[in-house]
This record gives structure tokens, sequence and C-alpha cells, in this order.
């Protein structure tokens, strides 16, 4: 079961620009797909809309589908539905999942409970299965503990084994790995690849960083203010990225053995207070031209089975070279 966005666009009262503008992509059961950017590009609206999740008085076009169901379009009992069976979401902070007043174990069962009528102790049983599966050593002293007993590492595991609960086609993981150190985010990626091996989720990853996004996902779609920008398959955005956008994401990224210093992309995202009349990247994008300004760049498929949003996509070279970006002749 496929999880589908066609050309939605999502306004708010008293905003100059979409939230979301045109988003439309798809993630198959078994496919990894990245979404990446800038805090504030419209990632994790692009998440919540999946859930039935918008804020209220958001003004929406456009559809996001689940096996064929308009997700938008569902009253209260469809959208449990969807949540408890087919779509989960796993998000930064597991903490802010959880009731610190709760057992881990209680907040895991609860859906096997109310959404499946399993009885408590079936439900436990699943509940230890799960954590057992996602690796929480010694599954039956944690269930009883409350999230403070719990390292940040253990309670992402809790929230993935309850996501898991209800055996869903999508995993939606919002930045699931941010808040975590260096060796905990390596497991907990590894988690979510075996998880996707083993039973054909599949997984729409977001995250800020594209280096990750590049080397676990089968595509990446780069968003910025709102909109998708670029698509690639995973294992050539870092390298031949197609967007100015896309380049200077991996350039702002530490590459220890790259030899290439650390370039910060200048200025800061337009704020949902501003407008734009041209492309939303051009204020900040060393390539821009006239015709930058003047009118919004479409998402065009690219010789290369991917996709970009930039007027001057031809003439750039962004490849990474030892010193820097590559440049075509007649670059500025």
């Amino acid at each position: 079961m496929s999880l589908r966005y066609a050309s939605l666009t999502v306004r708010m009262v008293g905003t100059a620009r979409p939230v979301l503008d045109g988003v439309s992509f798809t993630v198959e059961p078994g496919e990894i797909v990245g979404l990446v950017g800038e805090s504030g590009s419209g990632k994790s609206t692009t998440a919540r809309a999946a859930l039935g999740l918008l804020p209220d008085g958001a003004r929406v076009d456009g559809t996001v589908s689940m096996a064929g169901d308009d997700v938008l379009a569902l009253d209260d009992s469809g959208l449990r539905r969807l949540r408890s069976r087919r779509l989960a979401m796993i998000y930064q902070d597991p903490k802010s999942a959880l009731n610190p007043v709760r057992t881990v174990g209680a907040y895991a069962s609860e859906q096997l409970r109310t959404a499946h009528g399993m009885a408590r102790d079936e439900a436990r049983d699943r509940v230890l299965e799960l954590f057992d599966a996602v690796g929480l050593p010694d599954p039956a002293r944690h269930y009883d503990q409350h999230p403070h007993e719990l390292s940040g590492g253990m309670l992402q595991r809790v929230v993935i084994a309850a996501a898991l609960a209800g055996e869903p086609d999508i995993l939606l993981a919002d930045e699931a790995t941010s808040a975590l150190d260096v060796s905990t985010q390596a497991s907990i990626v590894a988690l979510l690849l075996r998880l996707r091996r083993e039973h054909g989720l599949g997984l729409l990853f977001i995250t800020h960083d594209l280096a990750l996004a590049s080397a676990i996902c089968d595509r990446v779609c780069v968003m910025y203010a709102g909109r998708i920008i670029e698509v690639q398959p995973g294992d050539r955005l870092f390298t031949s990225p197609l967007h100015p956008y896309s380049a200077g994401l991996r350039d702002s990224t530490p590459q220890l053995l790259s030899g290439r210093p650390i370039r910060p992309i200048p200025g800061a995202p337009p704020s949902l207070g501003e407008s734009t009349t041209g492309c939303g990247f051009e204020p900040r994008c060393p390539y821009a031209a006239q015709m930058c300004r003047d009118r919004v760049p479409d998402l065009e498929r690219s010789s290369d089975d991917g996709a970009v949003a930039c007027h001057r996509h031809t003439e750039l070279d962004l490849r990474a070279q030892a010193g820097g970006l590559a440049r075509t002749e007649g670059t500025p």
C-alpha cells in the first residue's frame, strides 16, 4: 500500500506564501524516501498531513492518499483506523511522545488494546516481542519502567516498537535520529533498515542531514520554502546534486576526508510572511539570474533519473570536487 502526495498545497491564514506548495511524491512498500531541508522547509507538515494532522484553519488543495483513500477527506473514525493500522509516526524527541507518569509498557500496549481489542496479557506478550525485536535489552524489566528510567536510545526503541504494534505499511520518521548521539543514531538507523528488509516497510525518512539521507534512502526529495526542488536517487544526490541549494547543503556538511572547507549557505530561508515572485532560493543563490527573480521554475525531469526545479541546472556542474564545486564555462 503506497503513500501518495499529489500537488499538495497548504495555506494558513495570515501567511504570504503556502506552507506547502504543490508537493508530489510517492512512498512505495519496502522503499525509503528521504525528505531533506532546513528547518521551516515544510518537512514535518508534509509528514503530519499524511496522518490528517494539519492545523485548524488550513486551506488545502491536492491530495494525500493511502491505498486509494484520500486521507484529508477521512472522518475521525477513518483517521483512527489509518493511524492504528496503516501509518505510524516516529518523532524526533521520544520523550515528547511518552507520558512521564505512565510506564513504557502501558504506552506501547495502548494501541493493541484500544484499536485491536487485545486483552491485557495478550497485549503485554506482544509488546515484549516487539521490544525484543527492536533490540531493547531485558524487555520484561523495561516494560514496567517509566520514561525517565531509560536512555534516549532506549526510549526511541520503545517508540519504534509502539509504532510497529499496528503492523503499518508505512513509517514516518520525523528527525527520528537527530536528538541522539552518533553511536545511538547508527544503531537506530541500522534497526530501521532491518525492519524495512524483514517486514517490507515503506519509510519516509525526514532529516536535515543530507549525507545520512543519501546513504540510506532509495530516493531523496529536497525541500525549500514548502516546495520540492530536487528529487534524486540517494546514491547520487550527495556527489552529483542538480540544484544549487542541494549543493549548498552538501558543502555545509563537515566531511573530514574530503579536503573541502565547510561553506555555510548565506542568508536564511524566506519566512511565511515573505512572498516571492520567482525562485524562493534566488536571494541566496550564487548562480541567480534575472529569470530566477521573474518566475518560479517548474520541477522538471532531468536526464539522469532525477528531477530539479532550477532554470539554470543544465548550465551548472555541481559535482563534488577536491577544492569545491566544479563550474561549467560561463558560470558566474
